[in-house]
């Protein structure tokens, strides 16, 4: 993934030109119908804006996460590895991915350590991989061996085949108890999110808010396509 404040960036600088592409739709004289550069602008300001908004959101959740495990808070457990065992990781993990049935690990093996190697961290939300940020889930899957631990989370789609997010990590040596502690930690903060009513009442507010923000914005849409000269 790429760093949550550069990714933040892209978003509202796409949010600026969807809007832009809106209001400057809104100012050219009626084309009249069919397809014209005022229907591509209005339907692209559209769909550029409902997208990049919820992309904005969530870039500001993950900067607000990245933030706090740079401060330290809620880290779960930190670790350095050198870069002689780096290397070995990153070779065997690319030979692994080549495994059938196995999902290919999306953390950036390519970085080059430091003299002191790659530090991982992470926390209750996150995890960073030398440069390499992920936002993680309460319900995330992990599972440790001795020398690794992954991590592995499903983005549930209405339409077409789920997203598969896979994380595999090294270990600093005889780290298998950090792996233990992560997912004790993870297990019991899913356990109370489950059990929380609160959940179900998000989950519903954001039906209820979201579903007349986009109907609204569509009919804004249309109302300008309908409007005379």
């Amino acid at each position: 993934m790429d760093h949550p404040t550069r990714s933040r960036s892209r978003a509202a600088l796409l949010l600026t030109a969807s809007v832009a592409a809106l209001l400057v739709a809104r100012a050219m004289p009626d084309a009249g119908t069919g397809f014209t550069l005022q229907l591509v602008l209005l339907i692209g300001g559209a769909i550029g804006t409902t997208l990049s908004a919820v992309w904005l959101l969530v870039c500001w959740s993950e900067v607000k996460r990245y933030t706090r495990l740079k401060a330290g808070e809620g880290v779960i457990a930190r670790w350095t590895v050198d870069p002689v065992r780096w290397d070995w990781f990153r070779r065997q993990s690319k030979e692994w991915d080549k495994r059938e049935g196995v999902r290919p690990n999306l953390v950036n093996l390519d970085q080059t350590p430091g003299t002191s190697g790659i530090e991982i961290v992470v926390t209750g939300d996150c995890i960073l991989i030398g440069e390499n940020f992920h936002a993680l889930d309460k319900n995330v899957a992990i599972r440790g061996q001795p020398e690794w631990m992954e991590f592995h989370q499903t983005i549930w789609k209405q339409y077409g085949p789920h997203l598969h997010v896979n994380l595999r990590i090294p270990l600093a040596p005889g780290g298998q108890h950090q792996a233990d502690q992560i997912m004790q930690v993870y297990r019991q903060a899913h356990t109370a999110a489950t059990a929380r009513p609160r959940t179900k009442i998000y989950v519903l507010l954001g039906i209820l808010v979201g579903l007349p923000v986009l109907t609204g914005l569509i009919a804004l849409v249309m109302h300008l396509l309908k409007r005379g000269p």
